[in-house]
């Protein structure tokens, strides 16, 4: 990948934003079934993500990453407002990703002069890159005939769109009003718009009918196969805090919903589970009803996550 839209490119995805817009909600194409938002703010003040980065950094030509970042005219951690990232949940296997619809939109403050001619004047990216205008809006196109091209559209100094080609002219598209926003479909736009703004992770789901006819097809779990969505939010301070909400149709039994869950929830024994965090899930849930909505909250502690990240990979116990 070219270096200059790839330092741009990786700065937006990790430069998720501490308020979400709901005005970005304008530009995400109506197929959109995954939405999710990060809190950089707390984000990178998590020790165990610090050091991840640190490490990261550590591992490349820091002064070649801070000049390519430099010459773009793009402050990462300074220059970004709001983020939102929307993707597929079905249909994107690893090596066709980049064919995918998947894009972030985000505002800030963006130096697109600056950014066009640090591609212009880079001989090393001539015949991969691709500066244009289309549409009255400016580009940069990353060309990979084999993977699928990567693009970055600016709606002006404020509003820029990244990711693959096919998710970037679809939001394009929306924005131009020849396509619908995921503001066409109400509820699941309800769902994203309620997510925890305080939270550090938090992500919204359009679910495919599979999950419901997988719930139908036992007698169990059949009153959950009227969830639509699904969402949920972590928050890391010490320990991480958890929710996780189904939205039910309006013709759900919710009193079955809850003793369905109720039942699952007593069928697991917690101290059998591979890894610690997936135990303190399980003995430290509560699970309550608000409308058609069946919400479960729980706590990780912060020793657990430590363990899952000092052995990953590896079971900490063995299964029976």
């Amino acid at each position: 990948m070219i270096k200059k839209i790839l330092f741009f490119v990786i700065c937006l995805v990790l430069a998720t934003s501490q308020i979400f817009a709901a005005d970005l909600l304008d530009l995400v194409p109506s197929d959109a079934t995954l939405v999710i938002r990060s809190n950089v703010k707390q984000v990178i003040h998590i020790p165990e993500v610090k050091k991840a980065i640190q490490e990261a950094l550590s591992k490349q030509n820091k002064s070649e990453f801070l000049k390519g970042i430099e010459e773009t005219g793009f402050n990462p951690l300074n220059d970004i407002d709001s983020v939102v990232l929307f993707m597929p949940i079905e249909g994107v296997q690893g090596k066709d990703a980049l064919k995918a619809s998947i894009a972030l939109i985000a505002t800030g403050k963006f130096k697109v002069d600056v950014a066009l001619n640090s591609i212009k004047n880079n001989k090393d990216v001539e015949g991969k890159v691709v500066v244009a205008e289309e549409d009255g809006f400016r580009t940069i196109t990353g060309i990979d005939d084999e993977k699928g091209n990567t693009k970055i559209l600016f709606i002006d100094d404020t509003t820029v769109i990244a990711g693959t080609e096919k998710g970037v002219n679809n939001a394009k598209l929306v924005k131009l009003g020849k396509a619908q926003s995921i503001k066409s479909k109400q509820d699941f736009s309800a769902t994203i718009t309620k997510l925890n703004a305080n939270a550090s992770l938090a992500a919204a789901i359009d679910l495919p009918d599979g999950v419901r006819q997988f719930f139908a097809g036992n007698e169990l779990s059949k009153p959950l196969s009227s969830i639509m969505f699904l969402s949920f939010d972590l928050t890391k301070t010490n320990d991480v805090a958890i929710n996780v909400i189904g939205d039910f149709n309006k013709s759900a039994d919710m009193k079955e919903v809850e003793k369905s869950l109720n039942s699952f929830f007593s069928s697991v024994k917690p101290e059998e589970l591979p890894y610690d965090v997936f135990t303190d899930f399980f003995k430290n849930h509560k699970l309550s009803v608000n409308g058609n909505s069946a919400i479960i909250a729980t706590t990780v502690s912060k020793a657990s996550v430590d363990k899952l990240i000092e052995n990953f990979g590896s079971p900490e116990r063995g299964q029976k």
